[in-house]
């Protein structure tokens, strides 16, 4: 399975629970499982993490362009299809929103590799029946 990283996902471990002095080893797995072709992420990420000049821009540097993967012609046609398929079915409001970044997931889809965004599994998340305790 291919894991496709949202900007979020990298910013959230960078300030908050795996700062690259704290924690080296969650950043060595990202390398590694990029280096494996395994976790990637895309060229908008990119883009919005790379304003700040830190040490996140610095562990990119390390990784190469390559880890971003570029639009390509089939993410237009993509894109249209997850579109469709999210009109057609029951979605909350919430989880159309995250479903309109749909760019990443049809990355996925461009050649059958299973594949998860972090997106898609929080979008979906099981909700809570009615008595059910909290």
């Amino acid at each position: 399975m291919i894991y496709l990283l949202d900007a979020n996902v990298l910013i959230t471990a960078y300030r908050v629970h795996y700062q690259i002095d704290f924690c080296p080893a969650f950043w060595d797995w990202l390398t590694k499982s990029y280096h494996n072709q395994r976790v990637y992420s895309v060229q908008r990420v990119l883009a919005e993490i790379s304003v700040k000049d830190d040490k996140l821009r610095e562990w990119i540097r390390t990784l190469g362009k390559k880890f971003f993967l570029p639009p390509s012609k089939h993410i237009s046609k993509n894109v249209e299809e997850i579109s469709k398929f999210i009109l057609e079915n029951d979605y909350k409001p919430s989880e159309k929103k995250i479903f309109r970044r749909s760019r990443r997931i049809s990355h996925c889809a461009l050649d059958g590799e299973p594949c998860n965004c972090r997106d898609l599994r929080d979008a979906r998340r099981p909700q809570k029946s009615e008595g059910q305790n909290t």
